[in-house]
């Protein structure tokens, strides 16, 4: 089983709400309703496949409809494999006086329809509610999450797909492993660079772009990092590389001892 993480989904959704543009008023072309003025990742990855992630975020409004999407966000993880703390939460004014959201602002809901769906009942969205959200204000969040269950015993993979519609100004992601735990990387159009840390390796990956595309595929830029990874592209069939066979059936043991236990 391929793992996104709850980062890749806390980016999922709040990218599809980034995809929104807005025409300008001079006919120069749509105009993006939100702009992700800085995005920051790490992920610390243990030899058992378990992990660390501190992401932050912040989300500027372009316009006041932008502003009353943006008031909510919701982010999703598994009860049983995940724990999710939100570390900060403030609406940033356009003055920069700051409104911290109230603890009692943040809290937990089952997803839309997931009584109708029990295979998916373990899902749930912490929802963070920002205090007085208007044209040009930024929300601001930290988000830290404990993958305490690996999908695969021993494995770890970390999917992104990051798409031409978005308007991204600062983007950067860095997942750390031990030097003991080989990974395989496959990253397109996202500049990738790595550094060695004692026993550990960093990868780190970063990416802009200011002239978003109103119209284009939407899985245009992806990487992938795993022990065990393929690449998907919308635009083209599955595939696997042929250097990543071996990573990829290795993977495939452990999940399949990792069925046999349970």
């Amino acid at each position: 089983m391929m793992r996104r993480g709850i980062v890749g989904t806390l980016l999922l959704s709040l990218f599809l709400a980034l995809s929104s543009s807005t025409s300008s008023a001079d006919g120069s072309g749509p105009q993006p309703a939100y702009i992700l003025r800085h995005f920051t990742s790490e992920t610390i990855v243990n030899p058992d496949g378990t992990s660390t992630s501190t992401s932050h975020t912040e989300v500027e409004a372009a316009n006041d409809t932008a502003a009353h999407r943006l008031g909510e966000r919701s982010v999703s993880f598994s009860e049983s494999m995940e724990d999710l703390e939100i570390l900060e939460a403030v609406t940033r004014k356009r003055d920069g006086q700051e409104l911290p959201v109230n603890p009692s602002a943040i809290f937990i809901q089952a997803p839309q329809g997931s009584s109708n769906a029990p295979m998916f009942s373990d899902r749930k969205n912490k929802i963070i509610v920002f205090p007085n959200v208007g044209a040009g204000d930024v929300v601001s969040y930290t988000v830290r999450t404990h993958a305490k269950v690996p999908y695969t015993p021993g494995h770890f993979s970390w999917t992104r797909t990051v798409s031409p519609l978005w308007y991204v100004e600062d983007w950067q992601e860095t997942i750390i492993f031990p030097k003991s735990m080989p990974a395989a990387v496959e990253s397109h159009q996202i500049a990738h660079s790595m550094e060695e840390r004692g026993d550990q390796i960093a990868h780190i990956f970063t990416y802009r772009q200011t002239s978003p595309r109103a119209r284009g595929p939407r899985a245009a830029f992806s990487l992938r990092l795993c022990t065990a990874i393929f690449h998907l592209d919308l635009r083209e069939p599955c595939r696997i590389g042929p250097s990543l066979c071996a990573a990829f059936s290795g993977q495939g043991r452990g999940y399949a001892t990792c069925r046999r236990a349970r």
